[in-house]
């Protein structure tokens, strides 16, 4: 793989896992993430003595979305393929969530799995055509607010969501989207919920919302944030 490939993926994983770090309050720095990252630290038993273990999962997480993404890159036909997409979710929902309380979203003979995964490869599809970051961010943020009026935990919504979405927006060539101060992660998730209430409440169908004046306003705010990200 390409040094400055490999370079760019973990940049982008050391400033997510700030992020991350910074939503939960976990007291850390950019030399630890840095080091835990480029060195691979996550990998060994003694990361457990210096880490967060929710920050060491989050990185195995970012380790399977580019492996992920690095398979799709050489064979392009193995993600016609239902189980090599699901396979990579489970895998990942494994890492981050080890209590599996979240597995019935995995699981495609369940009700709420066969919504989930249909709606998520839906997002996916749309996602790798996409020609621009305002058409990325509207394929994303449709599937967002879907999970936002169907799962309770937001939290396991930022952590599956973003760490998905940040795959496939460098797949695309477009930077990615990272909010580096902590209340305007917050803010952000906040204003996710109060709309996607407020389109369930006022039984705003999904094909209707980007017509929506505050669903724009956040897809404007997604792409203003990746266009201001510098590596």
């Amino acid at each position: 793989m390409d040094v400055n490939i490999d370079k760019y993926w973990k940049t982008v994983g050391v400033e997510m896992l700030l992020s991350y770090a910074q939503l939960l309050n976990i007291n850390t720095s950019e030399e630890e993430m840095y080091d835990m990252v480029f060195e691979e630290e996550y990998n060994t038993e003694e990361a457990y003595d210096y880490f967060e273990p929710k920050l060491i999962a989050c990185a195995k997480a970012w380790d399977i979305i580019r492996n992920t993404i690095l398979k799709y890159w050489e064979n392009p036909t193995i993600a016609q393929e239902p189980e090599f997409v699901t396979n990579a979710m489970k895998q990942f929902h494994d890492v981050l969530n080890v209590t599996g309380e979240y597995c019935k979203y995995f699981d495609s003979k369940s009700e709420v799995g066969k919504t989930f995964l249909k709606d998520f490869m839906l997002m996916r599809t749309d996602m790798l055509k996409a020609t621009s970051i305002n058409s990325f961010c509207e394929y994303l943020l449709i599937f967002v607010l879907k999970c936002l009026q169907t799962i309770e935990s937001n939290i396991t919504i930022y952590e599956y969501i973003a760490y998905w979405a940040q795959g496939a927006i460098l797949f695309k060539g477009f930077k990615p989207i990272i909010f580096k101060e902590r209340h305007e992660l917050l803010e952000f998730i906040n204003k996710m919920n109060i709309v996607a209430k407020r389109l369930k409440a006022q039984k705003v169908a999904p094909k209707d919302w980007m017509s929506q004046n505050a669903v724009q306003e956040i897809v404007g705010e997604l792409v203003l944030t990746s266009e201001e990200w510098t590596y």
